[in-house]
C-alpha cells in the first residue's frame, strides 16, 4: 500500500535517459502549473490553455540555466492522467534530465511510484483496467501481432465487450430477482428455458475469451517453435542457422546437447522462441534424462514443431518412430526437416521423405541452403494457426485470464442449478458472483490490493 498521497503533484521521465537525443519529463497535480511556472522562463504557464507548448529555459532558484526546453501543457481533465499535466522535454543527458528532477522534487514535487501516471488516469476515469495493462503490454510487446493487440485493447474494446457481458449479466439477475418477487402470486416471469438460452450466450462469449489465452500467452512470452529429433542429426546446426551464429555447440558425438536451449528470434513480424531439445530417443525404454523429459513436455506446449531427419544416412527405428507419433497427434503443428542436403542422400531416406504427409521441406544446416524458406514456412503455418482469433480480442494478461475462467465456473454452476429446477434465489448468488468477476477485469469491482498489484509492476514514469 502506498505511503503517499493521491493528491501530491508527482514527476518522473517517462522516456529512457539511455540514448536518443532528447529526454521527456512528466509532471501531474494540481500544483503541476504552478511549480512548473517558478522554474520556467520567459512565459508564465499559470494562465496557459491545454495544448500550447512553450520553448524557454528552465532555471534554478539562484536563475542558473539547467537546460533549454520546449514545454507542452494539458489542462484537467484533458490529460492522460485526467489531472493538470507539463510535459517538459529536454536533452536526453542523465546529468540534465536528474537536475530537473531535483530541481521539482526540492520544490513541491514527488517522484512517481511504478505505474503511478496510469493508476491516476484509471482512478480519474481515463482509462480502465484493461487499458492500463495494455499499456503496459503494449511497451513490452516483441512482435507485430502483440502490438495489434495491445492497441486493439488500449482503445477500449475489450473494456466494451466486457461492459456488454456484464450489462447482460446484470439484466438476467435482474430477471432472477423479479421472478422471486413474483413467484409468491403464482406468476413466471422468465421460464427455465428462456434462461439457459441467455446464459448459453454469455458463456460462449466467456468462452471464447478464455480460449484464446494460449495464444495470448505465447504472443507475450514468443511463439515456441521445437527442434527436435534422434541425436545427432543437426538440431544444434539449424538453431546456429537461424540465429546466424554458434549458440550451441555442434559435435558429431550423439547426445551431445544435455539440456533443452532456447534462443528468442524475430522471423520477418513475428517473435519466436526457439528450443533445442535434448536429443530424444523413442524407445520402449524409460526416459534417458531429465532433459528429454523436459522435451517430450514441450511437444504439447509447442506452435510448431520442427522434426528433423538426416538424409545422409539411413533412418533408423527412432527416426520411423518419431516421425510416426508426431505426424498422428501433432499432424497440424509439425514441419518435417529434411538436414544434411549438402551431402550425398541415402536412398531409403529420399524414399521415408518422399512418402511423408505432413508438411516437410529439405535443408542444409551447414550451408543454410532453404533456411530462409523454411522460415517463411514456420510463419505461414503460425498465421494459419492463430487465423480463427483473427480480428478477435485475445487474452494476454493471466489476471483477465483468471477472472474470465472464475466467471465461467459461477455461470456453469447457475446452468447446472438451473437444470436441476432449482430456485431462483440459488442461482441468483452464483450469478451476481460471476458479475464481480467480469466486474474486476475493467476495474468496476476492485480493491486497494488489486490495484497496488496491478500497477507496482509497471515501470517508474507509466
Amino acid at each position: 500500500m502506498s505511503i503517499f498521497s493521491e493528491q501530491d503533484t508527482i514527476i518522473a521521465p517517462i522516456t529512457s535517459t539511455n540514448g536518443g537525443s532528447i529526454s521527456m519529463v512528466r509532471i501531474s497535480g494540481k500544483k503541476a502549473l504552478d511549480v512548473a511556472s517558478r522554474f520556467f522562463k520567459p512565459t508564465d504557464l499559470r494562465n496557459a490553455s491545454g495544448g500550447q507548448f512553450f520553448y524557454g529555459k528552465i532555471v534554478d532558484k539562484k536563475n542558473n540555466r539547467i537546460d533549454d526546453v520546449v514545454l507542452l501543457v494539458f489542462r484537467a481533465p484533458h490529460s492522460f492522467t485526467g489531472e493538470d499535466v507539463v510535459e517538459i522535454s529536454c536533452h536526453a543527458n542523465p546529468i540534465i534530465v536528474n537536475n530537473i528532477l531535483q530541481l521539482f522534487m526540492h520544490n513541491g514535487c514527488r517522484i512517481a511510484e511504478p505505474g503511478e501516471f496510469s493508476k491516476r488516469a484509471f482512478l480519474n476515469g481515463k482509462i480502465d483496467l484493461t487499458q492500463a495493462e495494455a499499456i503496459a503490454d503494449l511497451i513490452s510487446a516483441k512482435s507485430e501481432l502483440a502490438v495489434q493487440n495491445s492497441l486493439t485493447m488500449l482503445e477500449g474494446r475489450l473494456s466494451r465487450d466486457l461492459k456488454q457481458i456484464r450489462t447482460d449479466l446484470i439484466d438476467l439477475a435482474g430477471l432472477l430477482e423479479l421472478d422471486l418477487d413474483f413467484s409468491e402470486d403464482g406468476l413466471e416471469i422468465m421460464s427455465t428455458t428462456s434462461l439457459l438460452e441467455k446464459i448459453d450466450g454469455v458463456y460462449k462469449k466467456i468462452s471464447r475469451f478464455i480460449e484464446s489465452y494460449r495464444l495470448g500467452r505465447e504472443l507475450k512470452k514468443g511463439l515456441d517453435v521445437l527442434i527436435t529429433g534422434r541425436p545427432n542429426v543437426g538440431k544444434s546446426s539449424l538453431m546456429n542457422a537461424f540465429l546466424g551464429r554458434e549458440r550451441v555447440i555442434v559435435s558429431q558425438i550423439p547426445g551431445t546437447t544435455r539440456d533443452v536451449v532456447h534462443e528468442d528470434v524475430m522471423v520477418e513480424d513475428i517473435f519466436m522462441r526457439l528450443i533445442d531439445s535434448a536429443g530424444i530417443r523413442m524407445t520402449d525404454d524409460v526416459v534417458e534424462s531429465a532433459g528429454v523429459e523436459m522435451a517430450r513436455n514441450f511437444f504439447d506446449k509447442a506452435t510448431i514443431i520442427l522434426l528433423l531427419l538426416d538424409l545422409s544416412e539411413e533412418p533408423t527405428k527412432e527416426d520411423y518412430n518419431l516421425i510416426k507419433t508426431t505426424s498422428s497427434v501433432y499432424h497440424d503443428k509439425i514441419i518435417i526437416v529434411g538436414n544434411k542436403t549438402d551431402m550425398k542422400i541415402n536412398e531409403q531416406s529420399a524414399r521415408l521423405f518422399a512418402k511423408i504427409t505432413p508438411d516437410k521441406i529439405k535443408v542444409s544446416c551447414k550451408t543454410s541452403k532453404n533456411i530462409n524458406k523454411l522460415k517463411k514456412k514456420i510463419r505461414d503455418k503460425i498465421l494459419k494457426s492463430t487465423a480463427p482469433f483473427r480480428d478477435e480480442i485475445i487474452i494476454t494478461n493471466e489476471r483477465q485470464y483468471e477472472n474470465l475462467v472464475k466467471a465461467k465456473e459461477s455461470l456453469l454452476r447457475v446452468k447446472k442449478a438451473a437444470k436441476r429446477g432449482m430456485s431462483y434465489e440459488f442461482l441468483a448468488i452464483d450469478m451476481r458472483e460471476s458479475i464481480d468477476y467480469i466486474g474486476q477485469i475493467s476495474g468496476v469491482v476492485t480493491t486497494d490490493d488489486i490495484l497496488n498489484t496491478i500497477f507496482s509492476r509497471f515501470c517508474i514514469g507509466k
